[in-house]
């Protein structure tokens, strides 16, 4: 399936994503709970959505995960490399964004905001690189 990933990498650990969740419906998004940690946002229910993912760095899938990025980041050896590297060894959680069109961009901005606003962090996208607070920081080769 096409579309694209989108991860935070948080600083805090975060418990669960109701304080997100809440975020996102008081900017008048519709949340739709799709289990533990999982939900889904949107603004109509005929248009695209975004699925949100709250995972602990304690999960081993996410801890390969991390150590993945970093080994990437490492080999990239660029002036922000290490920077990057201090973020992810230092992630608690990770916030995976999921969509399948561009046309829920207001969404993903919002949300990313909102992930902001819990947590200190960094942003992946993937074919694109790391970005904090919207600026671009690093790069990536895939």
């Amino acid at each position: 399936m096409n579309g694209y990933y989108i991860r935070f990498f948080s600083l805090a650990p975060l418990a669960s994503t109701m304080q997100l969740q809440v975020w996102l419906a008081e900017r008048h998004h519709y949340v739709r709970p799709l289990g533990t940690n999982r939900f889904e946002v949107f603004d109509d229910p005929v248009l695209a959505s975004l699925h949100v993912i709250l995972n602990t760095a304690r999960d081993e899938i996410i801890r390969q995960e991390i150590l993945t990025f970093i080994e990437a980041v490492s080999r990239a050896q660029r002036p922000a490399s290490p920077y990057v590297l201090d973020r992810l060894a230092r992630s608690q959680a990770v916030v995976a964004l999921q969509g399948w069109t561009l046309a829920d961009e207001t969404i993903v901005g919002e949300t990313i905001t909102g992930c902001y606003a819990l947590s200190d962090g960094l942003i992946q996208v993937d074919g694109e690189g790391f970005y904090e607070q919207g600026v671009f920081i690093l790069g990536t080769d895939d």
